[in-house]
């Protein structure tokens, strides 16, 4: 399984937009990068390698399919709505700073159940990640460049692992800090966290086919 999962190819779905009903189906069966803190856990009591969290979330996505009863379409919180809001000036920001050219994707699937909804794609090997922080997480970040919240560093990894590409452009943006809007940290593919993702991403599908399996046998 964990052979399958490696050889599986992204698929870019470049027709989907973020947050609408087809994003959520998309999304359904599959752990994304909302999910990499979860699934960079190696377990220790599991037979299958995942950790609690993972295990949680593979019994969350398994319901919300066998119900059909999602638990995620509709909810926002104002973190979100503010990324929602201000991601696009970010996105534009980075382009005018780094000279690039961002092109966005709704979603990447990789097989049946992985996937993840990067902020960007950068040319062939590069994506971004964007976070949008209220004025005390910005400054936060502004004091301590080399900072990064474990979660967010993972969401990182599991992007690249499901893309395959060879880095990724973390961006934190505030429109009112002067000329200090934009702070932007590269990271390359750290191939530890990924081997891990490897085994928990066939641990996870097989647990998930597996379950789907006896409750259409049920």
């Amino acid at each position: 399984m964990t052979e399958a999962i490696i050889k599986d190819l992204p698929v870019y779905h470049f027709d989907i937009e973020q947050g609408t009903p087809e994003w959520h189906e998309l999304r359904a069966a599959r752990a994304t990068g909302s999910d990499a803190s979860a699934m960079a856990v190696k377990g220790k009591k599991s037979l299958t390698g995942l950790g609690t969290g993972a295990i949680t979330l593979l019994y969350r996505k398994s319901g919300m399919l066998i119900t059909g009863e999602s638990t995620e379409e509709g909810f926002k919180s104002d973190s979100m709505d503010r990324g929602h809001e201000l991601e696009p000036l970010a996105r534009k920001a980075y382009e005018d700073r780094e000279f690039e050219t961002v092109k966005e994707v709704g979603f990447i699937s990789k097989g049946l159940y992985l996937g993840t909804s990067p902020d960007g794609l950068v040319g062939d090997h590069g994506m971004i990640e964007i976070k949008c922080f209220e004025a005390t997480e910005y400054c936060r970040s502004f004091d301590n460049p080399d900072h990064i919240d474990k979660s967010y560093y993972c969401q990182i990894q599991w992007g690249l692992f499901i893309t395959g590409r060879k880095w990724c452009d973390y961006v934190v943006f505030h429109p009112n800090f002067g000329d200090k809007t934009l702070l932007v940290r590269r990271f390359e593919r750290d191939e530890t966290m990924i081997e891990l993702f490897e085994k928990n991403g066939a641990a996870f599908g097989s647990e998930m086919k597996r379950i789907l399996d006896k409750a259409d046998a049920e």
